[in-house]
């Protein structure tokens, strides 16, 4: 039996749009994709304006497509009816997932890839991992080291496994990243659906029922030493 290992990065714009919307009084009601728009155009200005360090070309380009989308002037396909001759006008989408219309096939295919990526029979677990104020801002300035991040989270639950079980499991992974905090802030953290066991190198199947979490936090953890390699390798801060 073989366990893959499954990693994906979703580094979205949540922050912007958090940072956004705490401006407003958030409505008890569901936010629709006209108040979004209407959001981003009212106060987008001045959010730069104040939040300049987050300034990146990739997001005003996505921001852009999202506030042209379902608009004629962005685009639109025209249809005329062979009986009567009326035309209609159908504006293209943005095919955006930042779109809070377009972003409904993406989820759509995200939870059926992850349906169809899931064991039937297996446990899962979820953990969240996410690293110290002091490191934070090296993953803004340099975001190939968020892929080095899901790495070493995946790692260090791997060593933790196979540590407390006294024996190499081969684990099984489903790992998002998500770079904003719930106040909007900048806070690179894991989201880790992880098997409740893993594989030996005898190929049998290892449960593990109980994680011990507490242990995670002691610094004479036997496996801490090795884990702490790779964040250390990253230069961000020393050893």
């Amino acid at each position: 039996m073989r366990v893959p290992l499954r990693v994906r990065c979703w580094d979205g714009l949540d922050r912007l749009a958090m940072v956004l919307m705490s401006t407003m009084q958030i409505p008890t009601t569901r936010v629709d994709k006209a108040t979004c728009k209407q959001i981003f155009r009212d106060y987008g200005e001045a959010f730069w304006q104040r939040y300049g360090h987050y300034f990146d070309a990739n997001v005003c380009e996505v921001v852009d497509k999202m506030l042209g989308c379902g608009d004629l002037a962005s685009g639109y396909s025209t249809y005329r009816c062979e009986h009567c001759q009326e035309m209609k006008r159908v504006a293209f989408s943005c095919k955006s997932s930042f779109c809070l219309s377009c972003c409904k096939v993406y989820i759509d295919e995200w939870v059926s890839h992850i349906g169809r990526t899931l064991y039937e029979g297996v446990p899962y677990r979820h953990v969240v991992l996410t690293v110290p104020d002091v490191i934070r801002m090296p993953f803004f300035h340099d975001r190939s080291l968020l892929a080095d991040l899901m790495k070493c989270g995946v790692q260090m639950l791997s060593e933790a496994l196979s540590w407390f079980k006294k024996v190499s499991l081969q684990v099984g992974y489903v790992v998002v990243l998500e770079t904003a905090g719930r106040a909007g802030n900048w806070n690179p953290h894991l989201h880790i659906l992880m098997t409740s066991g893993g594989v030996t190198p005898k190929n049998r199947w290892q449960a593990v029922n109980y994680f011990p979490y507490d242990e995670l936090g002691r610094p004479k953890t036997p496996f801490l030493g090795q884990i702490r390699c790779p964040i250390f390798g990253l230069g961000l801060i020393a050893q």
